[in-house]
């Protein structure tokens, strides 16, 4: 070798380490985004949204058993013979025989995102692309403040005054009588009542414009009363407080419909205030579900005692769905996630569910197949709907209608 073939390689020798280091650095500019991507994917993934997510949750065959017990448990005596009541059996998915009974399901939804349990964007994405879940601003469900135990407490408490409703209003139909004390446990903002009735005072009776005294002796008086008083009307309020009778006048509020024009929200209004329902049961009455809240299984639940308090098999063996809270004085009220209540109905087999009138804007057009969708406005609707379905002549029950 000469020594300029040694000067040439060793000018060489860099210019080869040079295209080393230029390709090194050219294979880390592919590596490295194929690292950091999924990371910073998978991190975007976990970041909490502002938003809950409302799903299909499970159904629960009220006329049957929960955790080994009844879903309905009733006991005592009945005031017109003196004797334990008679109660028809629990209804178990089959029979000894094989053969099919009735069942009465109550429905739920899976909400994932409340108070103490962020949704995550991975979830919400997966909800977004479900085809059946529901996603609601998170400020439209709870307030900013509220801990998960509030949330919990509220919704026991929520079941607890459907519990009751549907225990007064089955037997009411029944033809027991359930006396109550009504009681106020605040004014509603911005009504006539603010700074006027105190919680704790025990509602005796209500006088409207036409000077009439309705006693009120039972759970269902102010609610159906309300119904027939025109908003901005003069009305009394007798209560007693600390002892003391006192006369409360208060105008009644309007009511907050999508119609303002619409015959209810002309003909019938709101109190103003906040009540509480302590009725009298003649029986001990207990619904077995502490793993469920909320008021919507009210119908259902009152549905479910009357059944259990007459003999045979109210639903003619078919399986029936259905949800809707109940006032005391027999009305079914809307509730929420009633499409994914629906689906949720249709993968436990039924066949006909029970619909709130009110919510019929939402039942129109997100009926699953196989599922048969009859509205129901009152307890009288929903009995009179489940005794046609048991007898096979459905032909007349009113559908939901898109307004």
């Amino acid at each position: 070798m000469t020594a300029a073939d040694a000067e040439n390689d060793e000018n060489r020798q860099p210019a080869a380490t040079g295209k080393k280091r230029h390709g090194l650095l050219r294979n880390l500019w592919w590596i490295v985004p194929g690292i950091v991507f999924p990371i910073v994917c998978a991190l975007i993934t976990l970041i909490p949204v502002p938003y809950v997510v409302n799903a299909p949750g499970p159904t629960v065959n009220i006329l049957g058993t929960h955790e080994g017990a009844p879903t309905i448990q009733i006991s005592g005596n009945d005031p017109k013979t003196g004797k334990p009541v008679e109660l028809d059996p629990v209804h178990e998915t089959e029979q000894d025989d094989g053969d099919r009974t009735g069942q009465l399901r109550m429905v739920t939804v899976l909400q994932r995102g409340g108070p103490g349990n962020s949704l995550a964007t991975l979830d919400l994405i997966r909800a977004w692309f479900s085809g059946h879940d529901e996603i609601i601003p998170y400020r439209e469900i709870f307030p900013p403040d509220v801990t998960s135990e509030e949330a919990k407490e509220a919704a026991q408490m929520q079941m607890k005054s459907s519990e009751s409703a549907a225990s007064v209003v089955a037997l009411e139909h029944l033809g027991w009588d359930v006396p109550a004390d009504v009681q106020v446990e605040g004014a509603v903002p911005g009504s006539d009542a603010v700074g006027k009735v105190e919680q704790g005072d025990q509602i005796e009776s209500i006088t409207t414009p036409d000077g009439t005294v309705h006693p009120v002796d039972s759970g269902a008086v102010p609610f159906a009363l309300m119904r027939t008083v025109p908003p901005d009307s003069q009305m009394t309020l007798t209560v007693v407080r600390n002892g003391k009778t006192i006369d409360i006048p208060i105008v009644s509020s309007k009511k907050a419909l999508p119609d303002p024009d619409s015959e209810e929200a002309t003909s019938s209004s709101l109190l103003g205030v906040y009540l509480s329902v302590h009725p009298q049961l003649p029986l001990d009455i207990d619904i077995t579900l502490q793993d469920v809240g909320g008021p919507s299984a009210g119908m259902m639940f009152a549905l479910g005692i009357y059944d259990r308090l007459t003999p045979g098999d109210l639903t003619g063996g078919v399986t029936i769905a259905g949800t809707g809270a109940l006032s005391f004085d027999g009305q079914v009220e809307p509730i929420g996630g009633i499409q994914q209540k629906m689906v949720g109905a249709n993968n436990d087999g039924a066949q006909w569910f029970l619909a709130p009138g009110t919510n019929c804007d939402e039942v129109v057009g997100h009926i699953p197949d196989g599922l048969n969708v009859t509205r129901v406005d009152t307890f009288d609707d929903a009995l009179t709907a489940v005794t046609a379905i048991a007898a096979g002549t459905t032909d007349s029950l009113p559908t939901c209608e898109a307004r």
